[in-house]
């Protein structure tokens, strides 16, 4: 969690600088993001040679000469690849991180967080698009695979809103990137 750890230290100097209160920073592990490169190399190496899609997907990156070219496939990929790990479709495939632990590790982290937050509270989440995703998908009672694709349009450094009280939670915004100058606007 080194980015996210940096980014709420960057947001709390700047508050300090204002002379806001910043309260010590939690950490909670439960949102953290999942280990994306160590998952497509597992399921692509285990299911490329049975999986005509994902074997052309890699055939693809591999033979990219371009930046662009490598983004594109890369991403084609990724959400194959994403496909297949968040509806649990591959066999015996060995991943280091199943998508029910991940997306349930999260959404307990979600529900720590508002259960302790006390009334009448603003609490700040530094975290990254995969718990942000899932998070909104969860809110919004949207089928699982709904949070790998929102997971792809998640802005860094975006701002996602919430209201809750008990277990009534609403979405106010998400993926607000007014504070950010256009040129500071990234998805990776």
């Amino acid at each position: 969690m080194i980015r996210q750890r940096q980014t709420a230290d960057a947001v709390g100097k700047l508050f300090m600088t204002h002379g806001e209160a910043w309260p010590d920073l939690q950490e909670n592990t439960g949102l953290n993001e999942y280990p994306a490169k160590e998952i497509t190399e597992s399921l692509v190496s285990a299911l490329r040679h049975t999986d005509s899609t994902l074997d052309r997907l890699a055939a693809d990156l591999e033979s990219s000469e371009t930046h662009a070219d490598k983004y594109r496939h890369l991403h084609r990929l990724l959400e194959a690849v994403m496909a297949r790990w968040v509806s649990n479709d591959y066999g015996d495939a060995d991943v280091p991180l199943s998508w029910q632990t991940f997306s349930g590790s999260v959404r307990t982290a979600l529900r720590d967080v508002m259960s302790n937050a006390g009334r009448g509270k603003t609490i700040a989440v530094f975290t990254s698009g995969g718990p942000v995703a899932i998070s909104v998908q969860t809110i919004l009672q949207a089928p699982e695979i709904k949070a790998a694709e929102l997971n792809w349009r998640v802005y860094n450094c975006s701002v996602t809103r919430y209201t809750f009280s008990g277990e009534r939670v609403s979405l106010d915004s998400f993926n607000d990137v007014s504070h950010l100058p256009v040129d500071m606007q990234s998805y990776r």
